[in-house]
Formats: C-alpha cells, sequence, structure tokens
C-alpha cells in the first residue's frame, strides 16, 4: 500500500511538517507495510516558506527584521535556487504578538520590506511572497515605506511607518522606492479573494481575528479606504478593489501598486 500524506499546519498548533510526522508515524504503527510519503502543504499563510523549501531542497537564510510591533527580532527567508521565499507569517503573524497586546491600530509590516530588502542585498530578483497569518491591517503601508517609498502629511513632515498615520498622508512619493525592486519578479501566493477596504475588505472580514473590536474595525477601514484615495490620486492607478488586495490586512494592495 502507497499513501501520501499532504496536511496544511493546524493553525496555532503544528506546522505542516510537524503535523506529517505525527500522522506518518500514526499510520506507519498501524500498517508497517505501507510505503509513506509526506509533502507538508501550505497556502501562503503559515508554513509556507518551509513547505517550499523543503520540497525543494531549499534552505533558510536567517535575517534580522522588525516585527509587527516594531520590535527587533530574528526573521529568515528561504531560499530555492535565485528565488527568495519569504512568508509574511512568518515575519508579521499574529502568534509574534502577546494576546494583551493584540492590535492591528498598532501593528506595522515593517519588516517584510526589511527582510525584502535584505534578500536584494544578498543578490536575488526572484521572488515568492506567502500573504496570510498577519497580524496587520496598514494597507502595506510599512512594508512600502521599509522599501523607500516616502509618505508626508500637510506640513511636508515625512510619517512614521505605523498605521496610525493612514488618516495624515497627503503625499505619496513611490519614485523613491529602491530601484532593485523595479528590476525584480514577485509572484504572490494568496487563497483570499477580498478587496481592500468595504463589507468584505480587510478590515470587516479580517480584522476581529486581529484582536479589532466594532469600532476599531470601522476606524481601519476609513483608514485604509484613504490610504488608497492618496495613493490613487498620486500614481492615477486603482487596485483598491481588485481581488486579493485585502490580503494579508492589505498587503496584497501594496504589491499590486509597488511593481504596477
Amino acid at each position: 500500500m502507497k499513501v501520501v500524506i499532504a496536511p496544511d499546519s493546524f493553525k496555532g498548533s503544528l506546522s505542516a511538517h510537524d503535523v506529517c510526522t505525527v500522522i506518518k508515524k500514526a499510520f506507519s504503527d498501524e500498517y508497517p507495510e505501507a510505503a509513506v510519503t509526506t509533502v507538508p502543504m501550505a497556502d501562503g499563510g503559515e508554513g509556507t516558506m518551509e513547505a517550499i523549501v523543503s520540497a525543494m531542497n531549499g534552505f533558510v537564510q536567517p535575517v534580522t527584521a522588525r516585527g509587527p510591533l516594531f520590535n527587533t527580532q530574528q526573521a529568515a527567508y528561504g531560499v530555492v535556487g535565485d528565488t527568495a521565499v519569504i512568508e509574511v507569517a512568518q515575519v508579521i503573524g499574529l502568534p509574534l504578538v502577546p494576546n494583551e497586546k493584540r492590535n492591528p491600530l498598532h501593528t506595522t509590516t515593517y519588516g517584510v520590506g526589511e527582510v525584502i530588502i535584505a534578500a536584494l542585498e544578498a543578490g536575488y530578483r526572484r521572488f515568492v511572497i506567502g500573504l496570510g497569518g498577519s497580524s496587520t491591517n496598514d494597507g502595506g503601508f510599512g512594508m512600502l515605506c521599509a522599501l523607500g517609498a516616502t509618505f508626508t502629511n500637510a506640513y511636508g513632515e515625512r510619517l512614521p511607518p505605523m498605521p496610525s498615520s493612514l488618516p495624515h498622508i497627503a503625499h505619496v512619493d513611490m519614485t523613491s522606492v529602491d530601484r532593485r525592486v523595479y528590476e525584480s519578479e514577485f509572484l504572490v501566493a494568496c487563497d483570499v479573494d477580498n478587496p481592500l477596504y468595504g463589507e468584505r475588505g480587510a478590515s470587516h472580514v479580517f480584522g476581529p481575528q486581529k484582536g479589532a473590536d466594532r469600532k476599531t474595525v470601522r476606524i481601519l477601514d476609513q483608514w485604509l479606504h484613504t490610504y488608497a484615495q492618496k495613493i490613487e490620486q498620486q500614481t492615477n492607478l486603482f487596485y483598491a478593489q481588485e481581488h486579493g488586495a485585502g490580503a494579508a490586512g492589505g498587503l496584497g494592495f501594496a504589491f499590486l501598486y509597488d511593481w504596477a
């Protein structure tokens, strides 16, 4: 008998690799004659980097990057051939935020941009980005700041890379983004088709999972709406209602613009 075990991770419990190990042992104990093959799976969220690296004999490159609360932490990206694999959940995932501090008004995607920069510095120009499992709802604002985008308020002051800056954006300068970004190829992997804002947007659908109450959800949704309008005014590109723009707290939206 031949058996293939191909699970995703058990959210907040076991990685896909660990699930494979447990099931394989149980199955092999019951059917010792079976030929068992394990294939860890992922949907863009937790375990995506590990699954791809394991399946394609890659390796993991440790880096230092900001966590969701803008704290310095150890992160990593995977390497398969000439491709860097970045798992958003591994950098700014919900488990990285203590329960009592879970509030997407205060979490940032800045660290994702830092990991991209680290991979660019190492010479990689092909990327797979796994979107899912984030603790954030900033529309990728923090990531864009880390990549060099400039956001200023009505007084010309540069805004910090936190969600509270979103309603104060008066001017957007994407020309300051690291030029190596535009020389690169990005494949974004996600399994949701939500737009950036609105009833099916990032805030309303995923905000409560990240610690947002009803009032916070409304605030976040309005902030994302304002953020999108400012970028649209500066770029004349309209992606906020595209399928997947709301993935990972709106990171999907930022990727649509960043490499447009």
